[in-house]
């Protein structure tokens, strides 16, 4: 490659990215930086490593750089991300509206509904989330994280015939790590057991391939293990995690291994690293929850599970049913 080829950096530094190899990520963004400061994809190489390294300060900095660079989708839809993160979560909404306000294709109409329905998706809005998956849908039909927007909305109102269909047609055409695992617990949530193990099979089976290439994701790895059944395996591959990437998810996701492997008192530290941002996340503010529930700490833990259901009710169609057990039993509402 030649020594000047900053498009060739900003397309490893991608290629990196999407293998999770976020360090040479980071490489090869600031190499790019260093030739072509005033080009707007290479803040986005470094945006997107260094909030997956844990280094919030310098990815609110470069995503800064890119909104000053040029203020397009790809910079307003980090810069949502980032707000989002950070607990802000007005702001992200305000943040994406500005993306699909300079939206000029179908795709980036598709993109930025998307994220608009996940944000309200993941604040329990449940109408807000369904206009913007179908109003995305309009732009381009047939969008499968759109269709996976539509299948989660329809699990949390109690459509469930029809999500188990939209998700069956999703992980048929698309079968990404989060999609099998959703249609899985979703499966589970229902008593098939025997199909949602089918769909944690062929998870596993594709991390083993995701492995072979080169691209390691412990993170998913993890959550499967720790929450189906294999806790030494999920605290192994939390641990390879944080080790490689020490930001709010592996965090997370250390903390969990942690708990179902019984060591509450070192997975609060993590649970903490987890919250440090501010991001309004149930999923977290649930874990955070059980763990405080294991040391015996009921206030903080009722405190902790009513936050999860206050953020999103619908967060989980496992989670969420043992987040109002486990408060029940803790003398808190449900």
């Amino acid at each position: 490659m030649p020594v000047d080829n900053v498009p060739a950096m900003i397309g490893m530094g991608q290629l990196a990215n999407a293998r999770h190899d976020f360090a040479a990520g980071q490489r090869w963004g600031e190499q790019a930086k260093a030739l072509s400061p005033w080009t707007a994809e290479v803040y986005g190489v470094l945006a997107d490593a260094l909030t997956q390294l844990g280094d919030a300060d310098g990815a609110t900095a470069a995503v800064q750089s890119m909104l000053d660079v040029h203020p397009g989708v790809a910079s307003f839809t980090r810069a949502s991300y980032d707000l989002e993160l950070h607990g802000r979560v007005e702001d992200a909404r305000l943040a994406l509206e500005r993306a699909l306000g300079v939206s000029a294709s179908p795709d980036n109409v598709a993109f930025c509904r998307y994220y608009l329905g996940e944000l309200a998706f993941n604040a329990g809005q449940l109408d807000e989330a369904s206009s913007q998956y179908e109003q995305g849908l309009l732009a381009v039909p047939g969008n499968i994280p759109l269709l996976q927007g539509r299948a989660k909305v329809a699990a949390a109102t109690g459509k469930t015939a029809d999500a188990l269909a939209g998700y069956a047609q999703i992980t048929s055409r698309m079968p990404l790590p989060q999609y099998l695992l959703e249609y899985g617990e979703l499966l589970e949530s229902v008593g098939r057991d025997s199909q949602a193990r089918g769909q944690y099979d062929v998870l596993a089976a594709q991390q083993q391939l995701y492995a072979a290439q080169g691209s390691v994701d412990d993170l998913a790895a993890s959550q499967v293990a720790a929450d189906h059944g294999n806790p030494a395996e999920a605290l192994r591959r939390a641990q390879q995690e944080w080790t490689r990437h020490q930001n709010v998810f592996s965090a997370d996701a250390l903390a969990w291994a942690l708990h179902v492997n019984g060591r509450d008192g070192d997975a609060l530290a993590y649970a903490d690293k987890a919250a440090a941002l501010g991001w309004r996340n149930a999923t977290f503010a649930y874990h955070r929850g059980m763990i405080l529930a294991s040391l015996g700490r009921a206030a903080d833990a009722r405190a902790a599970l009513s936050q999860a259901l206050v953020i999103n009710p619908h967060f989980s169609p496992l989670a969420a049913p043992r987040a109002r057990q486990t408060l029940a039993e803790l003398g808190g509402p449900r």
